[in-house]
């Protein structure tokens, strides 16, 4: 079966690229050759300036078979799984959380969140669980996973989603910025991995996925934070999976390029900002929560049985056209002396 994941459009972006200043700045297009049907030959193109209505049409039409199949095959990949992920009130970790319990496993959801969690017990059956906390403090890690062993009786899967940023110059940077950050972003992997490792020694092993980013890899204007703490999550990834892989536990890591969520909501509601990082974007477009859930899926799944220590980007072809210069919308250094 030959597929394009289609990703849902929010109105909120779909509006911004009707404008015709986006129209004229912006080259987005979605491309897809030879594919949906065993039409040979035959290739359609859908601009992402009408996208709202075209391809929300299209997802309608075409979901519900193609998605249907797609499912039928995926719908117990997990089943009599456990799996725990951070990070899950919103944004890539609700959705993995989703597709996950789409999938036949049990689902233990962990935030600081309490209301973007409960619409998550809301949506889902008895499957799901969920637990208010935060992911820097050990405490709450170490009951986040004994309140799994106890919900569902181990632990084999583990997302570790968590993150945020607080953007800054060096010269500008507070201490308590950059201790937020790093702690938030890096300091709670370890913490999960530390437990959650735990709990996998004592059973039969397991999988860990740590959500990373692009930013491991490139680093960005008033960002040194949040870089320096994706790229411990990438090297932290490698030692786990070093230390670790003799007792059937992998770890692995997916680095995402700019993907539409809560947490970069001020990039889209920036113009500026928005036009400056999809103009290096190869593909035309940042992700959807759902496109960042799928591949770390397929790391968990034993499809990525003999996959350890590795990082898989998913970013649309950003990191091989180079950063954007964000000074343009960040500004200048504040700091004069």
């Amino acid at each position: 079966l030959r597929c394009l994941y289609i990703p849902p459009i929010s109105n909120s972006l779909s509006h911004k690229l009707t404008t015709p200043s986006r129209q004229r700045s912006l080259p987005w297009r979605l491309q897809q050759p030879n594919c949906l049907a065993d039409t040979a030959g035959e290739h359609w193109r859908i601009s992402w300036f009408d996208a709202s209505n075209q391809m929300q049409n299209l997802q309608h039409s075409l979901s519900q078979e193609i998605m249907g199949k797609l499912m039928n095959h995926w719908k117990e990949r997990f089943k009599g799984k456990t799996a725990l992920v951070t990070g899950a009130g919103s944004g890539i970790g609700k959705s993995i959380a989703q597709r996950l319990h789409l999938e036949g496993a049990k689902v233990v959801g962990f935030d600081i969140d309490g209301s973007g969690l409960k619409e998550l017990s809301d949506e889902l059956d008895s499957r799901f669980s969920s637990q208010v906390g935060d992911v820097t403090k050990e405490s709450d890690v170490e009951d986040l996973v004994s309140h799994t062993q106890e919900c569902f009786g181990g632990l084999d899967l583990a997302f570790n989603v968590a993150g945020g940023n607080r953007s800054g110059y060096i010269p500008d940077l507070g201490i308590e910025d950059w201790d937020f950050v790093v702690d938030l972003c890096l300091k709670s992997v370890f913490l999960c991995i530390k437990h959650q490792s735990r709990q996998m020694l004592s059973g039969c092993g397991g999988a860990i996925v740590n959500i990373a980013s692009v930013n491991a890899r490139v680093p960005m204007h008033a960002g040194s934070a949040y870089t320096v703490a994706k790229s411990g999550v990438e090297m932290l990834t490698k030692n786990a999976a070093l230390e670790l892989a003799n007792d059937n536990i992998r770890v692995n890591a997916v680095l995402p390029g700019l993907v539409e969520t809560p947490l970069t909501r001020r990039h889209f509601d920036n113009p500026l900002a928005l036009e400056t990082f999809i103009a290096r974007i190869p593909q035309g477009r940042p992700a959807q929560p759902p496109e960042i859930a799928g591949p770390a899926l397929f790391l968990a799944s034993n499809d990525a049985s003999y996959i350890n220590g590795s990082s898989l980007i998913v970013d649309g072809a950003w990191a091989v056209s180079g950063y954007p210069d964000m000074r343009s919308f960040r500004g200048p250094i504040k700091w004069n002396g």
